[in-house]
């Protein structure tokens, strides 16, 4: 309750009563995501960084772009995920995003808080 708390004063999305899930990322070498505007059904993305250490050159950053047709060009904003940090996300239409591959060998670790917007989506297989 505490955390759903802060996050509801700081974001200004009311998250009480809303599903919740939780998990673990790991990305491994070479791993990645396109660039997506995430699923629309979520009020509010987690992310809490678990790397002990993590330099921008080791990949799996966040990317934030103005468009989903910008790929290949620079990014409007770069965030590495360094150990300890939280990113915070709503995802909207135009929320696109992408994690840039992963190299030197190295695994990027995450916690994904995700907040839900009315159910809770079935479990994957």
């Amino acid at each position: 309750p505490p955390l759903r708390q802060w996050l509801t004063k700081e974001t200004g999305i009311d998250l009480a009563g809303k599903p919740v899930t939780i998990g673990l990322y790991i990305f491994e070498n070479g791993d990645f995501t396109s660039v997506d505007n995430g699923k629309l059904a979520k009020a509010l993305s987690v992310a809490l960084y678990l790397n002990e250490e993590w330099a921008c050159e080791y990949g799996g950053n966040l990317d934030v772009w103005r468009s989903k047709d910008e790929h290949g060009q620079t990014p409007a904003r770069t965030f590495v995920p360094l150990g300890g940090n939280v990113s915070v996300c709503r995802f909207r239409e135009t929320s696109w995003h992408s994690i840039s591959a992963v190299r030197n060998g190295c695994s990027r670790v995450s916690m994904m808080i995700e907040y839900w917007q009315d159910e809770e989506p079935a479990p994957r297989q």
